[in-house]
């Protein structure tokens, strides 16, 4: 079996050093870890956790490797909220805009 882009679990070669810098989550990360749980745990869950990682693991390579953790994770449960139909791709554009004039 291949192994897909994100799997370097055993393998020395296939990423670098893992770089624990002691800092904490900034609070939009938090919160999107809130809200993911949210989403996944509750009597009729909006989405699986399992969606999230295929989403994750579903990424071209140079896509995956360009983004941090928590963009990947973003793009990820976004996604499967457009898949069913929760927010439309428009919609989320047009968050993005306004939350960017804000700054």
């Amino acid at each position: 079996m291949t192994r897909r882009h994100h799997d370097v679990g055993g393998n020395p070669d296939a990423a670098g050093a893992i770089v624990r810098n002691g800092k904490p989550d900034a609070p939009w990360q938090v919160a999107f870890t809130a809200t993911l749980w949210a989403l996944i745990n509750r009597e009729k869950p909006l989405m699986s956790l399992d969606e999230m990682r295929r989403g994750v693991e579903d990424m071209r390579p140079e896509e995956y490797d360009a983004m941090p953790y928590y963009d990947r994770q973003t793009l990820a449960v976004t996604s499967a909220m457009v898949e069913r139909g929760y927010l439309t791709w428009g919609e989320v554009e047009d968050r993005i805009a306004k939350l960017a004039s804000l700054r």
